[in-house]
């Protein structure tokens, strides 16, 4: 029974990692990116993208009532933020 909790908490930490890696090969593909793709993007959790914009360090469009950023706008912001 401890094997089968075992393998099922490995089985959700990979099915979270496969999510990860889902939303930044769907962020590579696209021009507008919606805050869970622009944090996979970024490298950082989508709160902290939340901040950036109540910060004004980022800015990005509303379509309706969700948030989207340019991807090329993210590119700038990324390479400015590790420097």
């Amino acid at each position: 029974m401890e094997e089968l909790a075992l393998v099922l908490k490995k089985l959700g930490k990979m099915e979270a990692q496969m999510n990860e890696l889902s939303n930044i090969i769907k962020a590579d593909r696209k021009t507008e990116l919606n805050v869970k793709e622009a944090a996979a993007f970024l490298g950082v959790a989508p709160k902290t993208v939340h901040n950036y914009l109540a910060s004004r360090r980022l800015f990005g469009f509303k379509r309706g009532k969700f948030r989207y950023f340019y991807k090329s706008e993210l590119e700038v912001f990324k390479s400015n933020f590790n420097q």
